[in-house]
């Protein structure tokens, strides 16, 4: 194949000898050099072409590296506190506290009936008020502290799935709803909420049916790269329920469903969704058996990490949207793991 510069070469050369001018040497000479001038010239800016093309290449591949990566430099804690999603210890109940950049406060449960610890624990966060409080489903250890926590904060708004239970815990906190100024609202599957600077999608809720674990609310809750699944009680019929509505999506951090019981977290679900790290509620020595071995099993084969309440304590979520780090109360363990881009 001729290159660039000798087809330039031998046009010139070319117009040279029609030209009439091979009489004049110094002519000659002086476009010899001009037209090498030239080439040279087009030669640098093809190569800086294809530098450039190179360049934006390795930058694309440079970041892809960087999204694969496992473990990170060492983040300052306070370079993290962006926001923060606490997992609190309530024994063997379920309540996350979530709180954003501009103080937007978001409750996901309240813990059981017979457990208060919750009200100490946002008072040790200094949650002052509260804008959304989600409960998931009507079972009294996700929503047992409803009712004083629409009476004590106020929320601005509620979320709940819709389904009745006829228990004296669910009817006072529906009393709490109606009494209150709260904005009650069932959100709808599919469908994106923009929360202060969270963005929320519900993936599941109930249709009806008097299966009040499988109709728990389960959502992700982005905050720029790091994503969370939250997913109340869900066992297996709203695990595949939820691989089938085709819109999962890999995640960061997993809220292991149902207290880590055997009847969840099963191995086509985690492994769909394929989260760095899980967080289990429970509380020690419970009643339940929870966290079941078959469930911890599962999650020990996908989750780089899984922590739970009852060994660990209450747990925490500092991130900048980016990176995030995940801090334990009963470890010294501390360590910062890289989001993945979605």
């Amino acid at each position: 194949m001729v290159s660039f510069e000798i087809l330039l070469m031998q046009l010139i050369y070319l117009f040279y000898m029609i030209s009439g001018v091979r009489s004049n040497y110094r002519t000659f000479i002086l476009i010899l050099l001009l037209s090498a001038a030239f080439v040279g010239s087009a030669g640098n800016l093809t190569n800086a072409a294809s530098l450039t093309r190179a360049s934006d290449t390795e930058e694309v591949e440079q970041s892809d590296l960087e999204n694969k990566r496992e473990v990170t430099a060492a983040v300052k804690s306070d370079e993290l506190a962006n926001a923060k999603f606490v997992f609190f210890d309530v024994g063997q109940g379920n309540s996350t506290l979530i709180v954003g950049p501009n103080k937007e406060v978001i409750l996901i449960d309240t813990g059981r009936y017979d457990n208060y610890l919750i009200f100490k624990l946002l008072k040790q966060e200094e949650v002052e008020k509260i804008d959304l409080l989600i409960l998931t489903h009507p079972h009294a250890d996700h929503i047992g502290n409803a009712e004083s926590i629409i009476q004590s904060y106020a929320p601005q708004e509620i979320w709940m799935n819709g389904d009745k239970h006829t228990s004296h815990v669910f009817e006072r906190v529906m009393n709490a709803v109606h009494e209150s100024k709260t904005g009650y609202h069932v959100p709808s599957i599919g469908k994106s909420y923009k929360i202060g600077a969270f963005t929320l999608k519900l993936l599941h809720s109930s249709c009806g049916s008097n299966d009040l674990n499988n109709g728990s609310m389960a959502f992700y809750l982005s905050y720029g790269q790091v994503t969370i699944f939250f997913t109340g009680d869900i066992e297996k019929a709203a695990e595949q329920a939820i691989i089938n509505g085709g819109l999962v999506q890999r995640v960061d951090i997993l809220q292991v469903p149902h207290h880590a019981s055997s009847d969840s977290s099963h191995d086509f679900f985690l492994r769909r969704f394929n989260p760095s790290v899980a967080i289990y509620s429970a509380a020690e020595m419970n009643s339940y058996g929870h966290p079941h071995k078959e469930a911890l099993t599962r999650l020990k084969k996908v989750a780089k990490k899984v922590y739970g309440t009852d060994m660990n304590g209450t747990i925490k979520i500092m991130t900048n949207g980016v990176n995030y780090e995940v801090v334990v109360e009963r470890s010294e363990e501390r360590k910062v793991m890289p989001s993945k881009i979605i």
